[in-house]
């Protein structure tokens, strides 16, 4: 997965009704599909958003596209309490193990378990909708100054679609 990252919204531009899926587009012809998500912390809404005016944009000009473009928020409930996360980080339950507990319902009972379960369902979905390969794209923020950047977990395919961001790419820090 990769992460970009982008400056936080002033507190006054932040709303407080998102939803989970923030929109889509599917191309006329077949390509790959692209799952962005946003807001994975509940006190970053900035990518929540972008995504927003991406979709709107897509809907208005109707561009030439290949494949298929979902964008989803994260985790809903903190971002609609403005807080990092409730119980757990849900940045942090993408391993396997945790992945596997949540499927054969182990594991901790926390509220962070029904926002995976929600985006993995439609994340599941939308893989089986694919006729091409997959792209995931996790939205962050930071509070620190300076531009965007991404950070990726370095393979060739991570690296070649993070070099076409025009953004500085970090590397080595799986």
């Amino acid at each position: 997965m990769m992460q970009l990252l982008m400056d936080t919204p002033t507190k006054n531009s932040i709303t407080t009704n998102f939803k989970r899926i923030i929109g889509g587009y599917v191309g006329s012809s077949s390509g790959p599909l692209l799952v962005c998500i946003g807001g994975i912390h509940g006190n970053e809404p900035a990518g929540v958003l972008a995504l927003k005016r991406v979709i709107e944009k897509l809907q208005s000009l109707k561009p030439a596209f290949k494949g298929e473009f979902l964008a989803l928020s994260g985790n809903l409930t903190a971002l609609n309490m403005g807080c990092r996360f409730i119980d757990h980080d849900l940045n942090r339950m993408w391993s396997n193990e945790k992945m596997a507990a949540l499927k054969t319902g182990l594991g901790e009972n926390i509220s962070e378990k029904d926002e995976q379960r929600e985006l993995l369902q439609l994340i599941e979905e939308a893989l089986k909708r694919k006729s091409g390969s997959a792209l995931f794209l996790d939205l962050h923020t930071t509070s620190a100054p300076g531009a965007p950047f991404a950070l990726v977990s370095d393979s060739l395919v991570n690296r070649n679609l993070a070099l076409q961001l025009s953004a500085p790419l970090i590397l080595g820090l799986e």
